[in-house]
C-alpha cells in the first residue's frame, strides 16, 4: 500500500487536496458515495490500474458500487449492440473473479452481490433494488459488484448496464455516478476533453462531439431524477486524480440549480458565511450583511455564490466564490455567466494575486491596475470609468486574514 500511496502522490502531488476530499467523503454514509460503471474490456486491458485504484479508495474508507458493463464499448458509439442472457452470463463471472483477484494482491477486496433487481414489472421505472445485499457487503468492508441479473417471476433475467446503473442511482442517490472510459472523458468537436459540462445549460453540450451525445443524453436523464448527485468520465489511471483533487482529469458533469433572490430573508446567512469564508480562506467581518445587497445568485446546496452591489447605480459584483470541494466543476463559470446574463453593465475588482486575474482580462471590457486592487468593468461608458474606479477603490475590504 505504502508503494500505491508514493505512486498516487507523484502523479497529483496535492496532499492537502486529497486530504479534504478524504474528510468530505467519509461522512457520506458508504452506499452513496459512488456508483461506479466500467466495461468489461477495460477491465481486460486496464486491469491493474482499475484493481490499484479501487483498493486505494477501499484503504482510505471509500467504497463505490461497481457495475460491469457487458459491451466493449467506450461511451463513444451512437449505437450501442445488445448483447444476450447467455453472452453476459459467460463474460461477467470470469471477469468479475480477475477483478476480485486483482483487488486482493492490492490488499483490497470485492465480493459478487446478485440477485437484488425485481425486473417484473415490464417498465424499468417501477424495478425495485433490495438494498440489504448491498449494505451486508459494504459493513464486511468489501466492494460490492453487482450482478446484471434480476429476477422475474423466479426466471434470472439479464439488465443492462444503463438500466442497472439508472436503477442504482437512484436508489442509493450517491454523490458520484463514475463512468470509467477508454477515451478519459466526454470530447468536443475536435476530440478534446470537456473538463466540465452543466445540464442546465442546453448551449454547453452543443460542443459535445456527435458521436458521445447518447452518453450525455442518458446521464442527463438520471441526473434530471438525481439532481444532487453528479456525474464523472474518466479513465483508468486517472480515476484518483478526478476524485480527489480540484483539477481532476476528466470531465465533471453535473445539472447546478442556481437561483437568484433580492431577499436576504430568503437566505441563511450562516451557510453563506461559512461558504466565503472556506472559499477565501479569510474572515468575514461581523457586519458584513448590514450592508445593502441588491442581488444573490445562490446554489441551492450553498456550494456557490455571487453577491451584487449597486455604486453609483451601476452593477458590482462583490462577490463570487465556489467551496473548495466545487472548484474545477463547472459551477463558478455557470455563475458567472448567471451574472453577466442579468448585468451585462457590471464593474468588480479583485487582488493582483487573485487565481482568477486572467479570466477576468479575458471578460472585461478594460481595468485599471493599482498595489492593492485591479478595478475591471464591462460595458462602461467612457464618462463613467474614472468616477467608478475611484469609487471602487474606496469600497472596504470585507474578508480578512485569520490572523488578524
Amino acid at each position: 500500500m505504502r508503494n500505491l500511496l508514493l505512486k498516487f502522490f507523484e502523479k497529483v502531488g496535492k496532499s492537502q487536496e486529497i486530504e479534504l476530499f478524504i474528510q468530505r467523503f467519509n461522512v457520506v454514509p458508504r452506499n452513496q458515495f459512488a456508483v461506479l460503471r466500467v466495461s468489461t474490456n477495460i477491465i481486460e486491458t486496464q486491469l491493474e490500474d482499475i484493481a490499484e485504484s479501487l483498493s486505494f479508495m477501499q484503504h482510505m474508507g471509500i467504497y463505490p458500487v461497481v457495475i460491469l458493463d457487458m459491451k466493449n464499448d467506450s461511451y463513444s458509439d451512437s449505437i450501442q449492440s445488445p448483447i444476450s442472457d447467455s453472452a453476459a452470463g459467460k463474460r461477467f463471472l470470469p471477469t468479475a473473479t480477475q477483478l476480485i483477484e486483482a483487488l486482493t494482491r492490492y490488499g483490497g477486496n470485492a465480493e459478487i452481490v446478485e440477485n437484488i433487481v425485481d425486473v417484473t414489472s415490464p417498465r424499468p421505472s417501477n424495478w425495485t433494488l433490495d438494498h440489504e445485499p448491498i449494505n451486508g457487503v459494504l459493513e464486511m468492508d468489501r466492494l460490492p459488484i453487482i450482478s446484471p441479473f434480476g429476477r422475474r417471476n423466479r426466471r434470472r433475467v439479464f439488465v443492462n448496464a444503463e438500466e442497472l446503473s439508472h436503477l442504482l442511482v437512484h436508489e442509493l442517490n450517491p454523490i458520484k455516478y463514475i463512468l470509467i472510459t477508454e477515451v478519459g472523458g466526454i470530447l468536443d468537436q475536435n476530440d478534446a476533453i470537456l473538463p466540465f459540462l452543466n445540464l442546465s445549460q442546453r448551449k454547453e453540450w452543443s460542443h459535445v462531439k456527435t458521436e458521445m451525445k447518447p452518453i450525455v443524453r442518458e446521464v442527463r436523464q438520471v441526473l434530471k431524477k438525481s439532481p444532487d448527485c453528479a456525474a464523472i468520465f474518466t479513465s483508468p489511471d486517472n480515476l484518483l486524480k478526478e476524485i480527489f483533487t480540484i483539477k481532476g482529469s476528466g470531465t465533471f458533469v453535473k445539472k447546478y440549480s442556481i437561483t437568484a433572490t433580492s431577499k436576504m430573508a430568503d437566505l441563511d446567512k450562516e451557510r453563506m458565511k461559512c461558504l466565503l469564508e472556506d472559499a477565501f480562506g479569510k474572515t468575514l467581518v461581523d457586519d458584513f450583511f448590514e450592508d445593502k445587497i441588491k442581488m444573490v445568485l445562490i446554489e441551492k446546496n450553498y456550494e456557490g455564490v455571487a453577491i451584487i452591489k449597486k455604486i453609483r447605480g451601476i452593477p458590482y459584483l462583490d462577490k463570487i466564490a465556489v467551496a473548495k470541494t466545487s472548484e474545477g466543476t463547472g459551477l463558478g463559470r455557470s455563475l458567472w455567466q448567471k451574472v453577466v446574463e442579468q448585468y451585462p453593465k457590471l464593474v468588480w475588482r479583485s487582488t493582483p494575486v487573485n487565481p482568477l486575474a486572467s479570466f477576468y482580462l479575458r471578460e472585461c471590457d478594460g481595468c485599471m491596475k493599482f498595489p492593492k486592487w485591479i478595478v475591471y468593468w464591462r460595458d462602461l461608458d467612457e464618462s463613467e470609468i474614472f468616477p467608478m474606479v475611484k469609487k471602487i477603490l474606496e469600497i472596504r475590504s470585507t474578508m480578512r486574514q485569520r490572523d488578524e
